[in-house]
């Protein structure tokens, strides 16, 4: 819940600073936006304990990792504004009453007057996050091949919980350099 909070924080603030200074690459609903809300209703979710009466936690873990990429799979379309795949097809998005409004843009139902240079909704976004979390039942319990416990990875862990402040500061690096370029390129 603190993690998700602080990301949420981060978020907020990156919102607000490209609507004041960047409005043609203004955030509305970013990948942190979009981290943030899935980690607070994990912590959520998770102070529910629903799973406790769950005796074979490999296998609910899986199942429910299989389930959320799915839903994943099922829910792609809504975020390119399509009418979904064969089987799970549904009424186009600009149909729906959430279409181009606060929640449903949250949601992924944001139409396209509200645009955002970094566009990452729940739907179907979150499903991805939440299969990862049931994955990682399996790298905390060890249940996970031995490539994965290499040395090789130890500096991918040490980026990872290092994460936001890398993401947080490769934006305006990348951007002061882009600059840079361009001003030597074009004299």
């Amino acid at each position: 819940l603190k993690r998700g909070m602080i990301c949420l924080g981060f978020a907020f603030g990156i919102t607000i600073v490209t609507y004041l200074f960047l409005r043609d690459y203004f955030i509305y609903v970013g990948i942190l936006h979009l981290l943030g809300f899935c980690m607070v209703l994990f912590a959520l979710i998770e102070r529910l304990n629903l799973f406790a009466w769950v005796k074979h936690k490999k296998i609910a873990s899986a199942i429910a990792m299989l389930v959320f990429l799915i839903l994943y799979i099922i829910t792609h379309a809504i975020y390119y504004r399509t009418k979904g795949l064969w089987l799970f097809s549904y009424t186009p998005i600009s149909d729906s009453p959430l279409y181009g409004t606060f929640v449903g843009y949250i949601l992924g139902f944001g139409g396209y007057q509200m645009g955002s240079a970094d566009y990452f909704p729940l739907i179907p976004w979150a499903f991805i996050f939440f299969s990862g979390v049931f994955c990682g039942y399996f790298f905390k319990h060890n249940l996970v091949p031995k490539i994965f416990k290499n040395r090789i990875y130890k500096p991918l862990t040490v980026i990872g919980r290092h994460t936001l402040l890398i993401y947080v500061l490769h934006q305006p690096i990348a951007w002061g350099i882009a600059q840079l370029l361009a001003m030597w390129l074009l004299g």
